[in-house]
């Protein structure tokens, strides 16, 4: 009520100085007509108070009816709707209460509409997953192709250098052979001769002395002169006590032969002669010699290929394919 009363005073008073303004107005404008209205005016101040006692009493009035009738309007409805809510809870109690046989198939209804919402929301979700477990499926194949055949691809690079490995492999020994069969070849007029006394600083020229007066006096039928003889010297290092090998290259391969034919007639002598032997053929040659006394009774050498003869007096020519299981043998 406090809040509706001072609106009311607010509008008094501005409704005053309003009456008051226009009564200065009139009585400066016309002092007769002052004069001639003080009835009019009485009637009219009159009326001014009785609109004012109107107008302070009014406002009032008027929010009070409002807010009756509003009162009564809430408790009506609210009225309206307990009486709407005891009528729902009587008929679900009766409902309820009465085991009613429309509830049951209501519920059924409802439970059959839920399971097919269900089953639906759970048809479209493993749909959804198929579909994504096809696509990664397929992902999956694709990369598993791209394996194999990567795999196919890198199993035949490995059998191509493989096989790559081989033939290098074999043209390798292939030239090794050759090579080796070169440089035995170019020695196929020499000879080495081993036992010759040795002296430091020996020169060509004596080391051709030497051979010429050994091979000589061991050897009077092969009548071997200077001229036989293209060039002769010594191999490796002096050293006091040893005597160093004299390699010897022949004018022509018959002398040679024939010296080699001769030789046996050194047995028992501190001389020895041999072919001069590529450094491969040497080492074999020892390894066949050494390595394996229990299979081998003797092994020699023939216009540089290497031979051995077993205990059952079968001759066998080691090919260069053997070299390297002999070779590979360790030493006794």
């Amino acid at each position: 009520m406090a809040n509706v009363e001072q609106p009311v005073n607010q509008l008094d008073s501005t409704e005053i100085e309003d009456a008051n303004k226009k009564r200065k107005a009139a009585s400066v404008s016309s002092v007769s007509e002052a004069d001639t209205s003080v009835v009019v005016g009485e009637t009219k101040q009159k009326n001014s108070k009785q609109r004012r006692k109107k107008s302070k009493i009014n406002p009032v009035k008027e929010v009070k009816d409002t807010s009756e009738q509003s009162d009564t309007e809430v408790e009506d409805e609210s009225n309206w709707m307990r009486k709407e809510l005891a009528e729902i809870n009587k008929k679900l109690s009766n409902m309820l209460t009465k085991n009613d046989s429309g509830l049951k198939i209501m519920m059924r209804e409802l439970i059959k509409e839920m399971k097919d919402e269900l089953l639906k929301s759970v048809m479209h979700k493993i749909e959804t997953l198929e579909g994504t477990i096809f696509e990664k499926q397929q992902v999956n194949d694709k990369l598993a192709n791209d394996v194999k055949r990567l795999e196919e691809k890198l199993n035949n690079e490995k059998e191509e250098k493989q096989q790559l490995k081989m033939e290098m492999t074999k043209q390798q020994s292939i030239h090794d052979e050759k090579l080796n069969e070169l440089k035995q070849y170019s020695r196929r007029n020499n000879i080495r001769l081993s036992g010759c006394v040795d002296k430091e600083r020996e020169t060509a020229e004596e080391s051709v002395n030497i051979v010429l007066k050994t091979l000589n006096a061991k050897m009077p039928t092969i009548k071997l002169v200077k001229e036989d003889i293209d060039i002769a010297h010594r191999v490796g290092k002096f050293e006091q006590n040893k005597h160093r090998q004299i390699i010897v290259k022949l004018q022509s391969r018959m002398k040679k032969t024939q010296i080699m034919r001769e030789k046996k007639n050194l047995k028992g002598e501190k001389l020895y002669i041999n072919e001069d032997l590529t450094r491969l053929n040497q080492e074999v040659f020892r390894s066949v010699r050494l390595k394996r006394k229990d299979l081998i009774q003797s092994t020699l050498t023939n216009e540089g290929s290497i031979k051995y003869r077993d205990y059952h007096d079968h001759v066998h020519t080691l090919h260069f394919s053997n070299f390297k299981y002999w070779l590979e043998l360790p030493w006794p």
